[in-house]
């Protein structure tokens, strides 16, 4: 076990998997501000996402936010973006997309949800990202 595992095994937290998103570039998906001890994460699962920091993700990144900063995640912003909308179907977990034509992404989003002592804690000692 890695020190970081060892760490988080002293402090009460879960997780939850929230959305799973398919996009075709141009596409923006905006995350907002999270409260305290919710720590969003991103996993990609194929193709490539832009943050808006200007970090490139490719498949099998994951990213996560400590603090639950809002961001985005993009790609090809150059043209205007493909509105978002759910997609229909009897799906396991909730399914997002878009119309866009150009190169395909495949995110994986959810949250870590720590106790108030971890995040009185742990979570600050972590970086931003």
């Amino acid at each position: 076990m890695d020190t970081l595992s060892r760490l988080l095994s002293l402090y009460g937290v879960s997780t939850a998997l929230t959305v799973r998103c398919r996009f075709g570039a141009p596409w923006v998906l905006d995350h907002p501000q999270q409260q305290t001890g919710i720590a969003p994460y991103h996993l990609i699962l194929s193709g490539e996402a832009m943050l808006d920091s200007g970090r490139r993700l490719q498949a099998g990144d994951i990213v996560v936010f400590p603090q639950g900063y809002g961001h985005q995640l993009h790609m090809n912003q150059q043209g205007p973006a493909s509105p978002l909308h759910e997609l229909p179907g009897e799906h396991a977990l909730r399914l997002i997309g878009n119309d866009g034509d150009g190169p395909a992404t495949e995110i994986l989003c959810g949250e870590f949800r720590f106790d108030a002592r971890a995040s009185a804690t742990l979570l600050r000692a972590l970086p931003e990202l």
